[in-house]
This record gives C-alpha cells, sequence and structure tokens, in this order.
C-alpha cells in the first residue's frame, strides 16, 4: 500500500523545530532564548543539573519543558 505524497506526514528533527514552534509561557521562552536555546534539540541537550544552575532557574521550567517534550508529535 502507497500512501500519496500529500498523505505523507512531513516529520521535523528536533534541529528543525524552533522554539517559537512550541507551546510554553512566556517566562520559560524567555529563559530558553535568554540561554542561547534556539530549537527543540538545543532544549533537550539540557540536563537538570545544567538548567539548574542556569541563570533565571524556575523549578518550575522542568516539567513545562517535560510537558512540551512528552507531547510534541
Amino acid at each position: 500500500m502507497e500512501f500519496k505524497p500529500e498523505l505523507k506526514r512531513k516529520i521535523k528533527s528536533p534541529s528543525d523545530i524552533s522554539l517559537d514552534e512550541l507551546e510554553m509561557s512566556t517566562r520559560l521562552y524567555q529563559f530558553l532564548k535568554s540561554n542561547n536555546c534556539k530549537t527543540l534539540e538545543d532544549v533537550a541537550k539540557l540536563n537538570t543539573t545544567t538548567i539548574d544552575s542556569l541563570p533565571g532557574f524556575n523549578k518550575k521550567f522542568i516539567d513545562e519543558i517535560n510537558s512540551f517534550i512528552n507531547t510534541k508529535d
């Protein structure tokens, strides 16, 4: 069975998904941008030890990041 080209879903790699495409709070967006995160891949590379030491960190950011990483198709 072949899919029609128009029905094939384009799957972006994490390096192609900008922060602007993700749903997140303004505070988290500003935090990530100010710490040089531009894509989902940049965010995924952060670990809790690294992110915890960045200026402006809020513990609630971890849950929010996990939420949009786990729900992004």
